[in-house]
């Protein structure tokens, strides 16, 4: 079953009056925490540009990755 499942975590942001942010964040789990070259070529030709992505080991946000959401998000909507 888990070599079949696939976990992500979305991460948006919205501000205080309830409008979206112009980019979403994924971050998807991968086995050993990076896209396989198949898949990172796939993204680069597939992935709308209003979503900016991600991998790692786990599909929780940690430090790291809220970091670059914040470089890679936050910042631009500032």
């Amino acid at each position: 079953l888990a070599s079949v499942t696939h976990s992500y975590t979305i991460q948006v942001l919205i501000s205080m009056s309830g409008k979206l942010g112009r980019k979403l964040y994924i971050c998807f789990q991968e086995a050993d925490g990076q896209f396989g070259k198949f898949v990172t070529k796939q993204a680069a030709e597939n992935m709308p540009p209003n979503m900016t992505y991600k991998c790692s080991k786990s599909r929780k946000m940690s430090t790291s990755l809220v970091i670059s959401w914040m470089k890679r998000v936050l910042k631009e909507e500032l």
